[in-house]
């Protein structure tokens, strides 16, 4: 049977209390203790560890007893299981199982062009990457690092190698730092800012 518990924050513990605590602690359950001394299993367990009690061994003898149906194992010596022999067999589902080489509906080949924000990715064998960075190391080699590729025209869609330019850092945070727009610009863009921030937050609610 549960018995839930209410306790203090902190008990005081009496003389009297203790000396009744040490004859009864190596021969009564946690459970039992705390519901006379009005505490929790774990302060009868941390009392008892402070002061080195433990339970006698007819106490554990008697409690093993009464628990050892609850330890007994489900299957009996002999048991068959019900899935004897099925390892591998699938029951239900064959019309809707992938077989070996098919490829799912939104497969797409190497070379494939996709959409990611306002540029154009193309897929290679590591993956999407964005076309203008490919077109201009397959034009000029890897891009060092610190470096990045902009659209002469500012159109970025248009990935041809005349229209890409590689810049430093310096040269792209000018260009791109809100900090070169107007005030009334830089003001709806800080909040933009914190309506963006706002609806993460809290979520979108709706009607």
């Amino acid at each position: 049977m549960w018995v839930s518990y209410i306790c203090p924050m902190t008990k005081t513990w009496t003389e009297s209390e203790m000396d009744e605590f040490r004859l009864l602690f190596p021969v009564t359950h946690n459970k039992d203790l705390a519901v006379k001394f009005n505490c929790t299993p774990n302060v009868i367990k941390n009392i008892a560890y402070k002061n080195k009690l433990r339970k006698d061994k007819d106490f554990w003898h008697g409690y093993l007893k009464n628990t050892a149906h609850q330890h007994l194992p489900k299957f009996k010596k002999g048991c068959t299981s019900w899935c004897k022999g099925t390892k591998g067999v699938m029951l239900n589902g064959a019309e809707t199982r992938f077989v070996k080489g098919q490829r799912p509906h939104n497969y797409h080949p190497i070379g494939h062009l996709s959409h990611y924000r306002d540029f154009i990715t193309i897929k290679t064998e590591q993956g999407y990457k964005p076309l203008h960075r490919l077109t201009w190391e397959q034009h000029n080699g890897k891009i060092p690092p610190f470096k990045y590729i902009v659209f002469k025209d500012g159109n970025k869609k248009n990935c041809d190698i005349s229209n890409l330019e590689m810049v430093d850092k310096m040269h792209f945070m000018k260009e791109h730092h809100p900090m070169k727009y107007p005030k009334e610009i830089k003001d709806a863009i800080n909040i933009k800012r914190e309506i963006t921030k706002y609806i993460k937050k809290h979520g979108k609610k709706q009607d």
